[in-house]
């Protein structure tokens, strides 16, 4: 009877262990598939750093748009395409600046606002040409 006792005990081990193996493996699994970003975001020839450029944009955003003396229309609808542009930049979907100034994300280059009016991801555009022109001057870059 104690050998039946020593046995249960023996199948639990395995058996936590076999889960314990399949969580493991299964994490190790699905982060060796997720896209790793490039810590460096390209600017015409040379490449700074990704997080620099946004942390610097971050600094300069509300000093920028109340400099711009917009409405408080068209400062949210640049604070929107802003937010889209800097995540599409964190996530690697935006990579470069190239060399005749468009940012291009992976499908090409970023678009125009569409409709009348307002260009915000133009706008967006302008403001970010300014930031990694700053980048550069200081020398932050490889």
């Amino acid at each position: 009877m104690g050998t039946v006792g020593i046995n249960k005990l023996s199948m639990k081990r395995i058996l936590l262990m076999s889960v314990l193996f399949l969580f493991v493996t299964s994490a190790f699994a699905v982060n060796s598939y997720q896209q790793k970003v490039n810590p460096k975001f390209k600017i015409g020839v040379v490449e700074v750093d990704r997080r620099e450029l946004i942390l610097k944009a971050e600094r300069n955003l509300e000093p920028y748009l109340e400099y711009t003396e917009w409405s408080s229309k068209k400062k949210e609808a640049f604070r929107n395409a802003y937010g889209t542009i800097i995540q599409g930049i964190n996530n690697g979907n935006i990579n470069e600046r190239n060399l005749q100034r468009k940012w291009v994300d992976l499908s090409g280059n970023v678009k125009n606002t569409e409709g009348k009016g307002f260009d915000a991801n133009g706008a967006v555009a302008n403001f970010l040409n300014g930031v990694a022109d700053a980048l550069i001057q200081q020398g932050s870059y490889e």
